[in-house]
């Protein structure tokens, strides 16, 4: 997801012992939404490949069925 459940854990915490200013949890949530989204690319390059990789393997299937 991006972050553990132990610093989701802590930035919930801060809001009741106020460790840490409401800007710094700000930034801290924009940080990870950023690195939600860097891996969110990642997978869906990931997923592109997989889907040409399959359709590939699934036409040399069909051509070869056809040469029968």
């Amino acid at each position: 997801m991006g972050c553990t459940l132990s610093e989701l854990k802590e930035i919930l915490k801060d809001h009741d012992t106020n460790m840490r200013t409401n800007l710094e949890v700000i930034e801290w949530i924009r940080q990870k939404m950023s690195e939600v989204e860097r891996k969110k690319d990642d997978l869906d390059q990931i997923l592109e490949t997989l889907n040409w990789m399959l359709e590939y393997r699934m036409a040399l299937m069909k051509n070869s069925q056809r040469s029968l």
